[in-house]
């Protein structure tokens, strides 16, 4: 099968996003995706070396815009930056939570450490909270934006925050 030119683009993005994820230490790498998501990992290189004939399975790049906030747009146009900043924002039910979102507007530009777990690793993150996207008017919520010491934005999944307290 041939992809055109724009699907090659999305591909390479995708798998720029991963390196990123890489470079930040929020995975260690492809392995690491693949297992944590029980995908084969020969089919993901095998997308990621032949990007011209090799299809990129929509599902995957779910998993990169919900679990590590990597923005929608941005793999499919390109457009925007890689993380934040998207029109797509995931649908998350607060009852399902580990904090409310009472306890997170409280922190909106205060500088504290958020404990969060993306996947199975907990992680923390310093930084002052900026703002918070949500899903829609009924504050269904997706994501939380921290900006750290350096003016680096990361964007956390409010469903995987443990913990956040100002410092």
């Amino acid at each position: 099968m041939k992809i055109s030119p724009t699907g090659i683009q999305i591909t390479n993005r995708f798998f720029r996003a991963i390196e990123t994820l890489k470079e930040q230490g929020e995975i260690r790498g492809l392995q690491t995706f693949t297992d944590r998501h029980k995908i084969n990992r020969w089919n993901l290189n095998t997308v990621k070396f032949n990007p011209e004939t090799s299809v990129l399975k929509p599902e995957w790049i779910n998993l990169l815009v919900c679990d590590f906030g990597v923005s929608a747009d941005w793999i499919i146009t390109g457009k925007g930056k890689i993380f934040g900043n998207s029109n797509f924002v995931v649908q998350i039910d607060e009852t399902k939570t580990k904090i409310t979102i009472g306890e997170i507007e409280q922190f909106i530009g205060c500088k504290c450490t958020v404990s969060y777990t993306p996947n199975t690793v907990t992680k923390t993150a310093v930084g002052v909270p900026k703002t918070i996207r949500y899903a829609n008017s009924d504050k269904a919520f997706s994501v939380i934006d921290i900006e750290d010491e350096k003016g680096k934005t990361r964007t956390i999944p409010i469903c995987s925050i443990l913990s956040i307290a100002e410092i």
